[in-house]
Parts: C-alpha cells; sequence; structure tokens
C-alpha cells in the first residue's frame, strides 16, 4: 500500500496590523486646515467684534481637530481600548464642528462684503475637511476590527495546518485513528477560518480577504478526505488510499493557485487604500486655508 503524501506550504503570514498602522499615519498627516491657518486678531473696523467671535470659534475648531487627530495616533496598538478613543475623538470632531458652526453664526454677523462671502466659504470647506474626518475615524475602527478578526482567523489556521500535517505524518505511520482525529481538528479549524476571512472581508472588500476564505475552504476539503483515507486505510482498502492521495494532492495544487490577499500582495495597499480616502478631506482642508486667507485680505484686518 503506497500513500505517501507531503503538502505545500501555505502562503505567508498576514500582515494584519498594517492597515491600522497606515491609517493613523494617513490622518496625522491630514492637518493642514490645523496647522497651515494662521489667525489674526482684528481691529480698526465696526465689525471687528464680530470678526474676532468668529476668529475665536475657529481657533477652537482648529484645537479640537488636533486633539482629535492625536487621539487617531493613540488608537494604534491600542487594543481593547480603542472603542473608547474613538468614542472620545468623535466628540472631539463634534465639538470641531459646533465651533465652525458657531464662527458662521458670527461672521455672518458682519457687513456683506467679498470678505465676509471668502470667510464663510473658508467655514464651508472646513466643515468639509471635518467630515472627511469624521469619514477616516469611521475607517479607523473598521481596520482595526477588521485586524483583530484577521488575527483570530490567521491563528486558526495556523492551528489547522499543524493539524492537517499531523494527519499526514500519521497516515504515513499508517496510525490511521490519529490520521482521522487529526484531519477532523485540522476541518474543523479550517472551517473557522473561512468563516473568519470571510467576516473580514465584508468590512473591506479591497483587501481580497476572499481569496484567504477559499484558500481555507479547499484545505477544509482536503482535511475531509483525508478523514475517508483514514477509514480506507484502517480496512485495508489500498487502491481507495491511493485514489484519494492523488485527489488530495490534487486539491493541494489548487490551493497553490488561489494566490495571496491584495493587501498581501501589494506593499502599497494600505497606502492606495487612504490616499483614497484622504484625498477629498486634504483637498477641502487646502481650500479652507486658501480662503481663509483671502478672507482675511479682502476685510483689510491686520493683527
Amino acid at each position: 500500500m503506497h500513500f505517501k503524501l507531503e503538502l505545500r506550504t501555505p502562503p505567508r503570514k498576514k500582515r494584519t496590523g498594517l492597515v491600522v498602522g497606515l491609517v493613523v499615519a494617513g490622518l496625522l498627516v491630514l492637518c493642514g486646515l490645523g496647522s497651515c491657518v494662521a489667525f489674526v486678531l482684528f481691529s480698526g473696523s465696526g465689525d471687528t467684534a464680530n470678526i474676532k467671535q468668529a476668529e475665536a470659534h475657529y481657533a477652537a475648531a482648529q484645537s479640537a481637530i488636533a486633539s482629535a487627530t492625536t487621539a487617531i495616533g493613540d488608537m494604534s496598538g491600542s487594543g481593547a481600548s480603542a472603542g473608547a478613543l474613538a468614542s472620545a475623538t468623535a466628540g472631539r470632531l463634534r465639538a470641531a464642528r459646533d465651533e465652525l458652526a458657531s464662527s458662521r453664526a458670527a461672521i455672518e454677523q458682519a457687513h456683506a462684503s467679498d470678505g465676509r462671502t471668502k470667510y464663510l466659504a473658508s467655514l464651508t470647506a472646513a466643515t468639509q475637511a471635518v467630515d472627511g474626518l469624521d469619514q477616516l475615524l469611521a475607517y479607523a475602527t473598521t481596520a482595526n476590527n477588521m485586524a483583530g478578526v484577521i488575527s483570530e482567523a490567521g491563528a486558526a489556521a495556523t492551528s489547522a495546518r499543524a493539524h492537517l500535517n499531523a494527519a499526514v505524518s500519521a497516515g504515513n505511520a499508517k496510525n490511521y485513528s490519529k490520521m482521522k482525529n487529526e484531519a477532523q481538528a485540522a476541518s474543523t479549524g479550517f472551517v473557522r477560518a473561512a468563516t473568519l476571512f470571510r467576516e473580514a472581508d465584508k468590512l473591506d472588500t479591497t483587501a481580497g480577504l476572499s481569496k484567504a476564505a477559499s484558500y481555507a475552504d479547499t484545505r477544509n476539503r482536503q482535511a475531509q478526505f483525508m478523514m475517508g483515507m483514514a477509514d480506507e486505510g484502517r480496512s485495508g482498502k489500498a487502491s481507495a488510499y491511493n485514489k484519494d492521495i492523488k485527489r488530495v494532492k490534487a486539491l493541494d495544487a489548487q490551493a497553490s493557485k488561489i494566490g495571496e490577499p491584495a493587501i498581501v500582495t501589494d506593499p502599497n495597499w494600505a497606502e492606495k487604500r487612504l490616499s483614497t480616502l484622504t484625498s477629498a478631506a486634504k483637498a477641502a482642508a487646502g481650500k479652507a486655508d486658501q480662503l481663509h486667507a483671502q478672507a482675511l485680505k479682502a476685510l483689510n484686518y491686520t493683527g
């Protein structure tokens, strides 16, 4: 009876922490609104009080945004506290939006002018930038959740792979009871891994984690064949056993052809994902800065 079987090595370990770290990096450079605006105190106009009040709220919004980006940075590697940090950060962004609304209410009391119009436009752009930060915060939370699910899936797949290899070794040693037990454990682990990879894939389909799920599915089919092979080996059914070896090897080749998720194969995947998310917010922040500077000049106020 011939039943020697060897399986190829699986794809390399998934980089579960990559997304979260780069999300944070992307957020920390999105500070055009907070770092480029120079606030000026005004004098010499009947609108001075209104403009000063608007600027005070604008400055408070700037402070809230800076605090929010720092808090988002703290989310990296924060584990169980990430949820609390996300909630606090969302509160800071709400505060920024409220301050921008108060700034708008104040500047609207000033006389109609080109400067007033530009100031209002800068507030609209600034609010859009805050909205963009809200979206990035939401993605950071998603990325944290996805990383946790991927980590759990990877652990299940690693354990299942060890059981699968143990089943192969047991079969080659004609220890068919152990072969069946190990194959059963492998099947259970791969089912769990596939379920978790699909759960993670739903959080961000661009990561390509459906491939990891398909890979686990294929390994599970191998494990199921090997459970039947254990019964065949115990019964001395050499022909059936050897035919199933061919099926298992075919599945091994099939698993190898599935390929790796985009998050693994593309070293710039996270940067590209963030670029898509941050471009609109960065543009809005830059527009806010530009319009704000134009407004101050049009209002003829110096500090």
